[in-house]
């Protein structure tokens, strides 16, 4: 009976010690890859398992390390397609339809974040969407104290009408422009998160080596963003029950999107863009400021050393990172406050 006891547990050891071949969420079916670039794949598997890959003509093989980790390098590929991905080890996996042609990566704030369908024209832009070459990939919002290996959520999508509404508005009219222009496959990484600062989006390797940052990070310890959330909402329902402002019978403020921690710095970089950072790329879009507005001096440093940073971490070199300067929506509204501050961040950016 004991004999028989300790083949069970050692059974049991090795089936739940067995780890597929996995995949990170960006490496899926419809993906666009970018061309003339060396294309970098990676995945988990059991530590030491060998791993397989098949992409187009080129077959490579390599060994996961101690954490089960893996990463192979292709040769650079022209623009074209659909080509199959296969991923072999003790499991098999295949990404079917993929294109390899621009990948551009699109962030900020809520600027970035409005969708197709929500903007000008969009019914018939929606109809009009039939760019099946244009792909579009949303990394799902995500707030971390660490840094992600992959993204909560996410799927590569075709630039048809059934998806193209819940596209990033700038990212997609800016793929097309492109597309129409060169006629390559258009990749867009869209990673951005409405009311969000600049800091948040930079990693806190780059605060921690920045002599104006440098103290900031220093009283900023890890964070747990739903305790700090928590207590920033009694703060605030304390402040008004403090100062006697009445909201309306039975509600309270209890909402995350002002108040949460997605602006807390290098939160959403650990999220959001760590994970993708293997991944190649054409270059960056950008749009963001206005949470920034206010202390937009010190925006003449922090959105350059974001820029650098993210030059730094996707080892791609100095790539193209594009941004658009804010309107000045606020004064055009009699807002002469908001409208002079966001002037300001204009000149700063």
């Amino acid at each position: 009976m004991k004999k028989q006891l300790i083949l069970i547990l050692a059974v049991f050891f090795f089936i739940s010690g067995y780890s597929n071949v996995r995949l990170p969420l960006l490496i899926s079916n419809n993906m666009v890859l970018q061309r003339d670039k060396p294309i970098t794949l990676w995945g988990w598997a059991d530590a030491g398992e060998k791993v397989s890959v098949k992409f187009n003509e080129q077959s490579k093989s390599v060994r996961t390390d101690k954490s089960g980790k893996w990463i192979i390098t292709l040769e650079a590929e022209k623009a074209g397609g659909p080509f199959t991905l296969s991923v072999k080890g003790k499991n098999t996996i295949t990404v079917n339809n993929i294109l390899v042609g621009e990948v551009w990566v699109c962030s900020g704030q809520s600027n970035m974040e409005w969708k197709v369908r929500d903007a000008a024209d969009a019914e018939n832009e929606i109809n009009d969407a039939s760019y099946p070459a244009i792909r579009h990939f949303t990394v799902q919002r995500s707030v971390s104290t660490r840094l992600e290996e992959d993204v909560k959520g996410g799927d590569w999508k075709e630039a048809t009408y059934e998806y193209v509404g819940n596209f990033t508005a700038v990212g997609y009219f800016f793929a097309r422009e492109v597309y129409n222009a060169i006629k390559v496959p258009i990749g867009i990484i869209h990673t951005s998160w409405g009311g969000t600062n600049v800091e948040t989006w930079t990693s806190r390797e780059a605060f921690e080596q920045s002599e104006e940052f440098r103290d900031m990070m220093a009283r900023m310890p890890g964070i747990d963003p739903e305790e700090y959330t928590r207590k920033k909402i009694e703060e605030v329902n304390k402040k008004l029950k403090d100062q006697q402002i009445s909201l309306p019978a039975g509600t309270e403020i209890t909402g995350t999107a002002v108040l949460g921690p997605n602006s807390y710095p290098s939160l959403l970089f650990n999220g959001m863009i760590n994970p993708i950072l293997n991944f190649s790329i054409r270059g960056a879009l950008w749009y963001q400021g206005e949470s920034n507005a206010g202390r937009a001096y010190q925006y003449r440093h922090a959105f350059p050393l974001m820029i650098q940073d993210w030059r730094a971490h996707f080892k791609q070199g100095d790539f193209p990172f594009y941004f658009v300067q804010l309107a000045s929506f606020n004064s055009a509204n009699g807002n002469s406050r908001l409208g002079s501050s966001w002037a300001e961040l204009r000149e700063a950016q």
